[in-house]
């Protein structure tokens, strides 16, 4: 009896998903982020890197039907409360 390998591929499907969630997604919100540069404040357009937590709970109950606990909205409040304090701090007065 030989046990499975851990790397295994257990269909092509996964295994291009989870290429494409890593190489393209990833590739992509860095060149976003690299471009925002030219538009934003360096602390500004960082900042917005925080939402990618809010985001992936939002996707995760649209898509998998998961449960939002009230751990989650507060999480997200604290995010969006924190990026609107960033937001008004870096403008004109």
């Amino acid at each position: 009896f030989q046990e499975p390998s851990v790397f295994a591929i257990h269909s092509w499907t996964a295994f291009f998903g989870l290429a494409y969630m890593g190489i393209v997604s990833t590739a992509l919100v860095w060149v976003l982020f690299a471009e925002s540069l030219h538009h934003l404040d360096a602390g500004v357009a960082s900042s917005f890197k925080l939402l990618i937590p809010a985001f992936s709970v939002l996707l995760a109950y649209l898509f998998f039907d998961e449960f939002l606990g009230w751990q989650a909205y507060l999480g997200m409040t604290v995010i969006m409360g924190g990026l609107y304090l960033v937001a008004k701090r870096t403008q004109p007065f």
